[in-house]
This record gives structure tokens, sequence and C-alpha cells, in this order.
């Protein structure tokens, strides 16, 4: 604890989730801005051990580690187990970039040229995560940053991700946003992992291209 609070000054709150919360931040050092994710641990369901750090950690912050050779996954820097409840990642802080929802919305929708350029990419980032044994869960409009200068793109949140056991492993449990379940969950209240990544895939190419997800209710 005492080493982060010498190494990081928090600023504002960036957003929340199901696990916690996104600050902005700086390195006190260099200046240099990150964001800062605070989990709450009461909340983590799924620990690993980590022999490099030689403690269970979050299941998130292992993903992140183990995908950092990926282009297009968000940077990580560090780690603190910060107290009895709370577990720090410290991450790359996105200069001159929105989430994809943000800017589909104040385009409406998006060009097909524009739209096929970020779903190459994406599709290129999940490809790389799945060949790592890396299943994110949880992918959409707003869990993808776009550098609007760039135009490069960053999958982030890995929140509700896991490790691929098996390739045909089977789920008899649904984690993610309720709007993205496959049909077969719907149907069998099972689902294989990566065929829901590709129906995610197309619920997203969808909202590329036409500015809103297909469906109106869970």
């Amino acid at each position: 604890k005492n080493q982060f609070v010498h190494k990081y000054e928090i600023l504002n709150g960036l957003g929340s989730g199901g696990f916690g919360i996104v600050y902005t931040a700086y390195r006190k050092f260099d200046g240099k801005p990150v964001a800062i994710k605070q989990i709450y641990k009461k909340k983590v369901k799924d620990w690993v051990y980590s022999a490099i750090d030689g403690i269970h950690v979050p299941m998130e912050y292992h993903l992140l580690k183990i995908s950092q050779h990926i282009q297009g996954v968000m940077k990580l820097y560090e780690a603190y187990d910060y107290s009895n409840d709370i577990f720090l990642l410290v991450t790359e802080k996105y200069e001159n970039c929105q989430d994809l929802f943000d800017y589909i919305s104040t385009r409406s929708y998006l060009e097909e040229p524009v739209a096929k350029r970020i779903f190459h990419k994406v599709v290129s980032i999940v490809t790389e995560l799945e060949r790592s044994n890396v299943l994110h869960r949880d992918i959409k409009d707003e869990n993808i940053v776009i550098n609007t200068v760039t135009n490069e793109i960053m999958l982030i949140d890995f929140g509700y991700g896991c490790l691929i056991e098996d390739k045909n492993q089977c789920f008899d449990y649904f984690v993610g946003t309720m709007v993205y379940k496959p049909p077969e969950w719907i149907k069998y209240k099972r689902y294989i992992g990566s065929h829901a990544t590709v129906w995610t895939l197309g619920i997203l190419l969808y909202t590329l291209i036409n500015g809103d997800i297909p469906f109106n209710t869970d």
C-alpha cells in the first residue's frame, strides 16, 4: 500500500463495472498518465496462483499478464495487493480515445470501410487471445477503445475472462452482458465458449453497421 501511494496520485473516476472502479492517475516520478482499476476482492470469483508473484491473484490480472504480447490488448504496467479488500491494476491510459459505444453514438453508425477495419482488428485480437488459451467473454462496444487520432484499437476489461481448458469447453452458467447471450444458452442453458464468442462478434458487427444492437431487451 505504501509503495503504491508513494508512486501514484489518483485523480478522477473514469467509470465503474461489475468488479470495481477505474480511476485516472499519474505516476509521480515522471508524470505519466495511467489508469487504476480498483478491484473489490469479494466480487472476484476466480483466483489463480501466480508463481511469479508468489500469491493468488484475480483471474483478470493473470489473463492480462499472459496476453501482453498480443497487439491490441490493454497494456498492464503492474499490480498491487493493496489491502484485504482491494486489488489494484495499473494500466495504460489511452489519450485521444473513446470506447466504441461513444464512437458509434456520435456518428449514428459507421461506414462499411470503417466498420470493416475495426471489426478485422477485433477479430485478430480475439483470435490471438484464444491461441493463448484466453477467453474474454464480454466482447462489446463498451469494452473496445479506439484512438481517434491513430485509429488504434484496444480490447479492455478482462473481468469476466477465463482460461480455456478445452477447445470445446462447455459452460453451464453465463457471464458477460445479457443482450449478448447466445441462442444455445437461452434454449439449453449451456454453451461452448468459442462458439459464444462468434455470436458476440456478430452482434458487434451488426452494431458497427447499424448503430445499435439487434435486440431491444435482455
